[in-house]
């Protein structure tokens, strides 16, 4: 399902130039030609509105000899994400960078993000801090510059999306969802009201395709009010309902943040082995495999 684009000019030249030539107002016009690959997914290819889109990044070294690069995060400033809208609209975030740290990547090693396109999305009337993607088609890409020349770039291959209406059995789970976030702008004041909210939509919309948002939401409103065993007890819950949701993979590195490195290494071992072939499963792997060179 992930599709991946080999930054080699000189080997693929035909075929970059074709996508270089496609997007020309939107890519940078060189592709940096390393050992380097880049895969980049969404959950699905079909949304709701305010649904919350998250994406998995993917870095490898496919060479022989390590290469220091940049670290692939949206907060460094080397990651881009490029999303369009099927009739012209293009937005793009960079983060609010904190610097380009270095990162030390092996022959065959992988680092990876998860996250969400959050931020790309058009501002709510009522929560200008609330952003969601209205109803249309979308086209996302991932761009990621190794070292520190921006114009020499790794450039994921498209992923296709849409955003459609909420209707039927969805427009109550739909109403609580953008109320919630819509009240978040005053997280301590509005507390009990959005956890009345998500806690309604998980436990009387079990089916509801915006519950997976609301369980890791819901452990994010617990933990910014300083609940731990709360919040964790709902990232639990998105674990073992939904572990081929990439939200899970988030919400296990926020659970696992503040774990000595033996804890942490054990608490993804675990995920790996209850939760094999799944999306969680594959972050656990690539965790593991980055904790155990840390220590």
């Amino acid at each position: 399902m992930i599709q991946v684009i080999l930054a080699s000019a000189k080997k693929y030249g035909s075929k970059i130039l074709l996508v270089l030539s496609l997007s020309s107002l939107y890519l940078p016009p060189r592709v940096f030609g390393q050992s380097l690959s880049l895969a980049f997914e969404l959950d699905k290819h079909s949304y709701l509105k305010c649904e919350e889109i998250y994406f998995a990044f993917f870095l490898t070294n496919n060479g022989s000899r390590g290469v220091r690069i940049n670290y692939p995060y949206l907060t460094t400033g080397s990651l881009r994400l490029l999303v369009s809208e099927a009739k012209g609209h293009r937005f793009e975030y960079t983060g609010r960078a904190d610097g380009k740290g270095k990162l030390e990547l092996g022959p065959q090693e992988s680092k990876y993000e998860l996250n969400s396109l959050f931020w790309y999305g058009e501002q709510d009337e009522e929560n200008r801090e609330y952003h969601y993607f209205r109803p249309g088609s979308y086209t996302v890409r991932a761009v990621y510059a190794p070292f520190d020349d921006p114009n020499d770039t790794i450039i994921s291959s498209a992923w296709r999306f849409t955003v459609s209406e909420a209707t039927g059995d969805e427009q109550a789970p739909f109403n609580l969802t953008l109320k919630s976030n819509r009240l978040s702008w005053l997280m301590e004041k509005n507390y009990a009201e959005i956890v009345s909210s998500l806690t309604t939509l998980i436990q009387q919309y079990p089916h509801s395709v915006y519950r997976p948002t609301a369980l890791h939401w819901l452990s994010y409103v617990f933990r910014r009010n300083n609940e731990p065993a709360k919040a964790d007890s709902i990232a639990r819950m998105l674990f073992e309902i939904y572990p081929n949701s990439i939200m899970a993979g988030r919400a296990a590195q926020v659970v696992s943040r503040e774990m000595s490195m033996r804890d942490k290494i054990e608490f993804w071992g675990q995920l790996r082995a209850r939760y094999g072939g799944t999306q969680l499963s594959k972050a656990a792997q690539i965790s593991i495999e980055i904790l155990k060179k840390q220590r």
